[in-house]
């Protein structure tokens, strides 16, 4: 199956911001190239995709229930410099 890339942004969308699906309820076909975005790691024809995503972001699906113990650990472990990631703007 060819991943399509809008729809790993549609998923991702879902999942972490608006955190209204589950990383599990996605096509297993789909599901490794929305962890891959979600780190900002997912390449389509040799360009890299950032996401825009926050670790916060990630943080915030795992608290939500949207994405397991395991798939946050396997999002953060795909991009060795998550940790380096700006953080989210907040209003003061």
């Amino acid at each position: 199956m060819a991943t399509i890339f809008s729809i790993v942004k549609q998923y991702s969308k879902a999942i972490f911001l608006d955190q209204t699906r589950q990383l599990s309820t996605a096509p297993a076909g789909y599901q490794p190239d929305v962890k891959a975005y979600a780190a900002g790691t997912l390449e389509v024809g040799g360009v890299l995709q950032p996401s825009g995503l926050y670790v916060e972001t990630i943080d915030d699906a795992l608290v939500a229930g949207t994405i397991s113990l395991d798939q946050h650990a396997e999002i953060l472990n795909l991009n060795p410099d998550m940790p380096h990631r700006p953080q989210a703007q907040t209003a003061e």
